[in-house]
């Protein structure tokens, strides 16, 4: 009993050379904002302006779209 679950074990298990190139790859560290993190600390208002930004583009994206097709010719608002 105690040999199957260690060989089950050793299967699921990362090998410690690994466990630094687990999310490693030739394209350099991935990053979601097109901005730099370290700027919320030597320049906070700015940081914040660029977040605020950023964050309301993707968020009135739909509202703007939602606004064009109701306002075309031949669109709910303009039969």
């Amino acid at each position: 009993m105690y040999r199957l679950a260690s060989s089950a074990l050793k299967l699921r298990s990362t090998p410690v050379s690994q466990i630094g190139k687990r999310f490693a790859s030739g394209h350099g560290e991935y990053r979601h904002f097109p901005f730099d993190e370290r700027q919320a600390v030597t320049h906070p208002k700015k940081f914040a302006l660029k977040t605020a930004l950023f964050m309301s583009t993707g968020f009135f994206i739909p509202f703007t779209a939602i606004y064009f097709r109701w306002h075309r010719p031949g669109g709910l608002k303009n039969p």
